[in-house]
């Protein structure tokens, strides 16, 4: 075993006995809580990596320190929200709102103003297969026209995609609320 695959299987071992939820986003996606900073959310999507210092405050990490995170800039980064939505609902509630405005102030901002990024919608396994990716999608989109049009994020940068219930965030409750939310993925 390589010195890389190592420092991951160490950094995948220590995070999972640190959590007690599984995320089923990709390797480089950061679980960010209800909360985020707009600081957050530059540090973590931003190119040029973060500061060094380990995020703490409400964040679980899927399978690496934030500090390696860093040094995968050419890596795919990301950030998964919980910004819920309401069942069989792309509509975006005033909470949701609340929520997704310190990362609209970060796409905003001078470090990631040329950010190109996906918006990846869920939703909880209730209902069928086809209707979910539909409804996933329509979240995402929810979502971009919220950044499109309350912080003039230019449309270019934005990819909306619906993944369904495909990636569960808490597969031991398929139909839990949490898993009806959005990802973020710099490009």
């Amino acid at each position: 075993m390589n010195m890389k695959a190592l420092i991951k299987a160490i950094a995948l071992s220590t995070c999972c006995a640190l959590s007690t939820l599984a995320i089923a986003e990709s390797a480089d996606t950061v679980h960010l809580g209800k909360e985020v900073s707009k600081e957050q959310v530059i540090n973590l999507l931003s190119p040029n990596g973060v500061s060094g210092q380990p995020l703490t405050r409400g964040i679980r990490l899927k399978n690496q320190p934030a500090e390696s995170l860093a040094a995968q800039t050419s890596a795919p980064r990301g950030l998964s929200l919980e910004v819920y939505f309401d069942f069989d609902s792309a509509k975006l509630t005033a909470a949701a709102k609340a929520q997704l405005s310190p990362v609209g102030e970060a796409l905003q901002s001078n470090e990631l103003a040329e950010l190109a990024f996906t918006l990846e919608g869920h939703t909880d396994a209730a209902g069928d297969d086809n209707y979910n990716l539909s409804l996933s999608e329509q979240r995402a989109r929810a979502v971009m026209n919220f950044f499109v049009n309350e912080y003039s994020v230019e449309p270019t940068r934005v990819i909306a995609q619906g993944r369904g219930e495909s990636q569960l965030l808490d597969g031991d409750n398929p139909n839990s609320g949490v898993n009806r939310r959005v990802s973020i993925i710099a490009e």
